[in-house]
């Protein structure tokens, strides 16, 4: 896979872990809880790829922020916001704000059924699998970046 991978309200890092895990070269983990990130940090010592990972102690809208700042570009980024929240469009809107999706990246978020409809992204929604309330939305660039 070889991938580089944006955990963003990373929480435990169970999505990132797992990339890790399937091949991906790095993941930069972003969460500001300190309970879910000293979790995150012990699970990143158990499974050993604590060399792979970068945690960003920080909100995630800053984060993607500075990570753009910096040029950053990223194979797949993962979202999973609390649902109560309704992140999904700002997560997106920011994410095409920022250009940190790499030009043939994938953007994935996780959000409730219930939040508003983003048809007039800029992305292109190319896939969603739901799991009861849960949707999974799959966005990439379109041909005319």
């Amino acid at each position: 896979m070889n991938a580089k991978i944006l955990d963003l309200f990373a929480g435990t890092g169970i999505l990132g872990i797992e990339a890790l895990s399937r091949g991906a070269s790095t993941v930069t983990f972003v969460d500001r809880s300190r309970n879910s990130l000293e979790i995150l940090r012990k699970n990143l010592i158990r499974s050993t790829f604590s060399l792979k990972a970068t945690i960003l102690p920080e909100d995630v809208f800053s984060a993607l922020q500075r990570l753009g700042a910096q040029d950053k570009k990223f194979d797949f980024i993962f979202a999973d916001p609390p649902f109560a929240e309704k992140y999904r469009t700002a997560i997106v809107q920011t994410v095409w704000d920022t250009h940190v999706l790499h030009p043939q990246g994938i953007l994935i978020v996780e959000h409730d059924i219930r939040d508003p409809d983003l048809s007039q992204t800029k992305f292109n929604l190319t896939k969603e699998k739901r799991f009861g309330d849960c949707v999974v939305s799959f966005y990439e660039y379109g041909s005319d970046i």
